[in-house]
């Protein structure tokens, strides 16, 4: 992580105005002289896609396996 003071580097004093989105996930800070600095880096987006895709994934996958084992009747503790 940077310190706060780079991002302030050169830039006019007083607060910036902050604008923020979900998805894509971004936090803007919106200078007194027309600039934008974005504190989300760029691989924060496709990691959140790869975490989320993974994620219903992995689901799908537990209930088919889960549904795939109720439909043959099989049971682990079975002695059959």
């Amino acid at each position: 992580m940077a310190p706060t003071s780079e991002y302030r580097v050169g830039k006019p004093l007083g607060d910036p105005s902050i604008s923020w989105t979900w998805f894509p996930l971004r936090h803007l800070c919106h200078w007194w002289d027309g600039t934008t600095t974005d504190l989300v880096y760029g691989y924060v987006n496709p990691l959140v896609i790869l975490l989320i895709v993974g994620a219903l994934t992995g689901t799908v996958m537990c209930a088919l396996t889960l549904i795939g084992r109720s439909s043959r009747g099989t049971d682990r503790n079975s002695t059959g």
